[in-house]
């Protein structure tokens, strides 16, 4: 009966830990939902069955690589603004400092004058990979990977 009991807690707790971390924001859309009010952003997200239904696309039958990088994605984010705006390196600089203020949560891979790339790691899994660029005509661009990324993720999408 001990056991039993135990067996059922330890359901529940894990439950309510999936629960949690399911509602626990990315880095875009917490971004987003800090700056677009004051600034002019645009959110553009590909959901997890928006991410089966590119899987079943004929592009991807015949490449197993391809297949496989995307299989790793649950969601993918992109927030930006227009061609030409001129708070690019604001938002640039704002992105940076979110991840530098979570540092716990998001470590730096990369840091640049204009890109950045940090990752967020549970154990040995790659959870999240958020990219910031700042384009030459002023466009800022954040893309953020979510899912079981392998630790290649980022070398074979760059290729």
């Amino acid at each position: 009966m001990k056991t039993r009991l135990l067996i059922i807690v330890l359901l529940v707790a894990s439950l309510a830990t999936t629960a949690s971390a399911q509602q626990q924001q990315d880095f875009a859309s917490r971004f987003f939902m800090l700056h677009q009010d004051q600034y002019n952003l645009t959110c553009k997200t590909v959901s997890p069955s928006m991410m089966e239904r590119v899987l079943q696309l004929p592009a991807c039958d015949n490449d197993t690589e391809r297949r496989q990088l995307l299989s790793e994605i649950r969601t993918l984010r992109i927030v930006s603004t227009p061609q030409h705006d001129s708070s690019g390196p604001a938002l640039f600089a704002l992105a940076q400092d979110l991840a530098h203020r979570n540092n716990k949560r998001y470590a730096p891979v990369l840091e640049r004058q204009d890109n950045a790339i940090y990752r967020r790691r549970r154990g040995k899994n790659t959870l999240e990979i958020v990219i910031l660029s700042l384009k030459p005509n002023g466009t800022f661009v954040l893309t953020d990977f979510t899912g079981r990324l392998g630790d290649d993720f980022l070398q074979r999408l760059s290729r």
